[in-house]
């Protein structure tokens, strides 16, 4: 069940980098929360589910030029630790 929800969550994402306009749809509460919830399977039992998680987060850095443009990034509230993780993928 996991599996399957986070695969979905990869073709969204996915998806998304292909069609950036899509991505002003998003809001802000949305991406926080996949955030904090990627944050969580990063280290999952599981290692398909890990690689979904990774994939997730580089469709979301692809997007990063995206996210800046509509001034998404810098009105994230993310915890601290997730902010550097964030923020380091970014870089």
């Amino acid at each position: 069940m996991v599996l399957a929800l986070w695969r979905v969550v990869q073709q969204l994402t996915r998806v998304l980098t292909m069609r950036q306009s899509l991505v002003t749809y998003l809001e802000i509460k949305q991406l926080e929360d996949l955030l904090k919830n990627l944050w969580g399977i990063l280290d999952h039992y599981m290692d398909p589910v890990r690689h979904l998680a990774k994939s997730i987060l580089e469709n979301i850095m692809q997007l990063k030029d995206v996210f800046l443009s509509i001034g998404m990034a810098m009105s994230i509230n993310l915890h601290p630790s997730l902010f550097v993780l964030f923020i380091h993928l970014w870089l």
